[in-house]
């Protein structure tokens, strides 16, 4: 047995008897001044119940279904982080800004029991895709242009894949797309009742400790990390449940695999794209993901960070609006 694998072996040991252990012995308690994502709600939230599901969105700019534009937020952020860009767009555009099932005032499924999902989980790429769905046909949309950032993306594909007729052109920003949060040997140990409930106390700790500095590492300048952008993006970890929801997502199962499906695109205007100072997700990363989808264009934002469209909104909107008018036929 070579030295990696003993070494693998050896990691993997340690971390199932951390899971098996560590929540047994430190109990989780329970969150603290959360409410109902409801009671959170700005002045011009909008909730739909998609699916047994209570979404929270946001609407911008005329009611106009042939120029219809679905905003899909990245990992850990929220309806918040399309504040500049959702008004612009809705200046030509109906736009529908949603918080995907695990974030913002979306309501969190919890499992039915500790351990499995009796069907599909609603946290996956799959089922996120068809809530939103769920949504465009509850607002008599029929088609969309869907602009996903970074794990956004993915459901954007995921969207795509399912059903291409529904999607007028993709456009894909700093995009994660992959198939999953977590790597997959790792997966059924943290989907027992003591690795949900691990993955709880990791969930609290990551998004309470660590946004502030994550969001100065996602901008070109991490002096746009002001106090009120942290507050917007903390706010949703006021919201009953939000633990729950955020490990949820990280450790649901993926029956559609964006990344595998990038060649499905064909005949789908997309453009991505590139911050090419991107310290999230890898530069190159994003271009090879622009070469495996076919007739995909690839735009670079020389200099720029992971949170382009919110460093830079009207240069985001520009290039947006500029290959949506080019893609649109006739």
């Amino acid at each position: 047995m070579s030295a990696v694998i003993i070494a693998a072996v050896a990691i993997a040991a340690v971390l199932v008897a951390v899971i098996v252990i560590v929540p047994l012995v430190v109990p989780v308690p329970p969150l603290r001044s959360t409410v109902p994502p409801s009671q959170l709600a700005d002045h011009d939230s909008h909730f739909a119940s998609i699916d047994g599901i209570t979404v929270h969105y946001k609407v911008y700019g005329a009611e106009t279904e042939s120029r219809a534009i679905l905003l899909l937020h990245g990992f850990g952020a929220s309806t918040f982080s399309w504040r500049d860009v959702g008004p612009l767009l809705g200046r030509e555009y109906r736009v529908v800004a949603i918080d995907r099932t695990g974030y913002g005032l979306t309501r969190r499924p919890l499992p039915p029991n500790r351990s499995a999902w009796r069907s599909a989980s609603p946290y996956s790429y799959e089922a996120q895709a068809e809530a939103a769905f769920g949504l465009l046909d509850e607002l008599g949309v029929r088609e969309a242009a869907v602009v996903g950032h970074s794990q956004g993306a993915a459901v954007a594909v995921t969207m795509a894949v399912i059903s291409p007729k529904r999607v007028s052109a993709l456009v894909l920003t700093a995009p994660g797309v992959n198939n999953g949060v977590i790597p997959s040997w790792i997966l059924p140990a943290l989907r027992t009742r003591q690795g949900r409930a691990l993955g709880r106390l990791i969930a609290r700790s990551l998004a309470q400790r660590g946004t502030a500095s994550i969001l100065r590492r996602a901008f070109a300048d991490p002096a746009t990390a002001t106090p009120e952008v942290v507050e917007g993006y903390r706010r949703p970890l006021r919201a009953d449940d939000w633990d729950v929801g955020l490990w949820e997502m990280t450790i649901a199962p993926q029956p559609i695999r964006p990344k595998d499906d990038l060649d499905k695109l064909e005949g789908i205007p997309t453009l991505v794209i590139t911050p090419t100072a991107d310290r999230i997700v890898s530069p190159k990363a994003e271009r090879e993901t622009q070469a495996a989808i076919p007739g995909a264009k690839l735009t670079e934002a020389s200099g720029q960070n992971h949170l382009f469209h919110e460093d830079h909104p009207a240069e985001f909107v520009k290039l947006a609006e500029g290959f949506l008018d080019s893609a649109r036929p006739g």
